[in-house]
């Protein structure tokens, strides 16, 4: 899959479980593949821009009072994950 890969943060105030929620939904429709490394971040694959991201998932799942960072990844990167996540980020993002 053609793309660039990116790691989407955010902090969540206010309605919190409803927003992770949204947050998921506004994620798989990106065109692109994902993962969920963390409870509040995700890494994708995809054709879209930052800024197209950062317009959808301000749209419709966030607003003033939370907080989101959307930044370009490479494949230079280590940590500690669940195994399926490893999978999917080895295999099918980098």
């Amino acid at each position: 899959m053609q793309g660039s890969n990116f790691l989407i943060a955010y902090e969540i105030h206010e309605n919190r479980k409803e927003k992770l929620e949204l947050i998921t939904k506004v994620i798989h429709q990106f065109q692109g593949l994902c993962v969920q490394p963390l409870e509040t971040s995700w890494i994708v694959k995809t054709a879209l821009t930052p800024e197209e991201m950062f317009s959808a998932l301000k749209t419709f799942a966030l607003d003033d009072h939370d907080y989101l960072l959307i930044t370009e990844i490479s494949e230079n990167y280590f940590g500690y994950l669940k195994g399926e996540n490893w999978e999917i980020i080895n295999h099918h993002i980098f």
